[in-house]
């Protein structure tokens, strides 16, 4: 993958969090710094293997209920591997239980003949485009569906490669419960009717939410670097045309030629249409339209408009500096006190404490579309970080580890939140430097960890517009990254006679609000 348009991960050590994991425990399958292998290989008979090797071997999960025991076991009607200690619970009991490298087997079997029949599909399309180059729309609506089928196949073979027990055994066959028609994968409302009149695409979307978003192939591959350990999903790539053709791996130059535009290009335009010099600010939000809440280095929080006139100045109530401001739905402010441990709201100008965190303190925070808090936060020796959901101020959601029981967040510093509209949840983790981007479950999608036409990363502020497109400030290079909803960088903004950017709103209008250190802005950007 080009590390210019690859989602990215991060690995820490699982063991003292170090972010710079070069080897790997194919027994206990987590990640390790050199400093803890002596100490970890000690205890028991452990297979470490560098980075780079891991997968060489397959790879078993561990139990979800037991996670000292592997699983060896694989549930049919479930559609997963168990431990035997659960397959002898009345959770499985009269399940139809298969050795797991069986299922490993047949799993890769059905891969094989799935791939066969892509690839003999694909030769017949080529084939079509070739007999029709007269007609430059059939051959351009052509173009993009072969195009679809190259980055299924290529994921497809990855998939084929892959060691990993799991993710092979869970695959589902598009085989299974299906019409065929040369050999084309099709979902089970697709009539011949509409095949006739060719929207097989239109309706199956080939491969895509109705298909690869049960075949989960995000990390199957075995990367050569770090950046490739985590990528968007592939049927979430598919389902914007405008990037269909831009997933850049070796095989993909020709293609990214003729459907990709130069990043120049996607920015038509920016410019600042006001400017309210107010001193430093760190967090800016909207109540309304025309209405803006700022916070800064003091204990006020102050309401402007976009003329620069002092609407209302509310004090915390601890005198603390507000850690993080947020509106909720009926336009309260509530804010965050992390020497209190407290987040508070302002109802006619009265401070009411609504949260008392014990044990963990509050930092950034950011209300969602169902009008749920969500919240960063840090243990009171900062060693540990997560996100937590509020609804009516009951905790209902904590976010914390991946699917490796590895920190999803670095311990510690300011961590912006936001929802993007498709209801993930965007952190820009300043101390990782790193944007974390989770879905609603808490499932991680990606990792962006900058672009390498800058030599840093230091993301604070973070949103998202309209188009699901994810904007962070790096505060220190003076910019504005702007990322599609797959975590794939599009564009900055920068040059436009800002410095120092650090929160992030957009306003009713789709306009950019942006903390600087001398006030805030309004910024209306363009993107083709």
């Amino acid at each position: 993958m080009d590390p210019q348009r690859s989602a990215q991960h991060v690995l820490c050590c699982g063991l003292c969090q170090d972010p710079v994991a070069l080897m790997y425990c194919n027994t206990c399958n987590i990640y390790m710094c050199n400093a803890c292998v002596g100490s970890h290989v000690s205890e028991l008979s452990h297979k470490i293997l560098p980075l780079k090797q891991r997968g060489s071997d397959l790879t078993f999960p561990r139990c979800p209920n037991h996670s000292t025991i592997q699983c060896d076991v694989f549930c049919d009607p479930c559609d997963i591997p168990i431990c035997v200690l659960c397959a002898a619970s009345n959770e499985h009991e009269g399940h139809m239980l298969i050795d797991v490298l069986t299922n490993f087997d047949r799993k890769k079997e059905l891969l094989r003949k799935d791939l066969e029949e892509l690839e003999i599909e694909k030769e017949n399309m080529d084939k079509k485009m070739d007999d029709s180059l007269d007609d430059n729309e059939y051959e351009t609506n052509e173009r993009i569906k072969c195009s679809k089928m190259k980055w299924t196949i290529i994921d497809l073979k990855e998939l084929l490669e892959s060691n990993d027990v799991c993710k092979i055994s869970t695959y589902k066959s598009r085989n299974v419960n299906k019409e065929m028609s040369g050999g084309i994968p099709l979902s089970p409302n697709t009539s011949s009717q509409e095949l006739d009149d060719g929207n097989l695409y239109e309706e199956a979307d080939f491969m895509s939410e109705s298909s690869l978003s049960q075949i989960e192939v995000v990390d199957m591959q075995e990367p050569d670097s770090l950046e490739d350990e985590f990528e968007p999903e592939i049927g979430e790539l598919l389902d914007l045309p405008e990037i269909v053709a831009t997933v850049d791996t070796q095989e993909s130059e020709s293609l990214k030629d003729e459907f990709e535009p130069e990043i120049g290009q996607l920015l038509d335009m920016s410019e600042i249409v006001a400017t309210v010099d107010t001193g430093l600010v760190f967090s800016v939000v909207c109540r309304g339209e025309e209405e803006i809440w700022t916070r800064g280095r003091n204990k006020f929080m102050k309401l402007y408009d976009l003329q620069g006139n002092l609407l209302q100045s509310i004090q915390s109530s601890s005198r603390n500096v507000p850690e993080d401001i947020a509106v909720t739905r009926s336009k309260d402010l509530v804010y965050t006190d992390f020497d209190d441990s407290s987040v508070n709201i302002v109802k006619d100008e009265k401070v009411e404490k609504k949260i008392a965190l014990h044990g963990w303190k509050p930092r950034n925070i950011c209300c969602t579309s169902s009008d749920d808090l969500l919240v960063t936060m840090d243990n009171d020796d900062e060693t540990q970080s997560k996100v937590v959901r509020f609804n009516n101020f009951e905790e209902i959601q904590t976010i914390q580890r991946d699917d490796y029981n590895l920190p999803l967040y670095s311990s510690g510093g300011i961590k912006y939140i936001n929802e993007n509209k498709n209801l993930d949840i965007c952190v820009a983790d300043n101390l990782a430097e790193a944007v974390v981007v989770v879905n609603q479950a808490g499932k991680l999608r990606f990792k962006y960890t900058g672009h390498p036409s800058k030599t840093s990363f230091h993301p604070a502020g973070i949103t998202s517009d309209a188009q699901r497109r994810i904007l962070t400030a790096d505060c220190v290079n003076h910019c504005i990254h702007i990322l599609n909803e797959a975590g794939q960088f599009l564009k900055y903004i920068e040059n436009v006679g800002f410095k120092f950017p650090c929160g992030l709103c957009i306003d009713s209008g789709e306009n950019l609000l942006v903390a600087t250190q001398s006030g805030f802005i309004v910024l209306r950007y363009y993107i083709a």
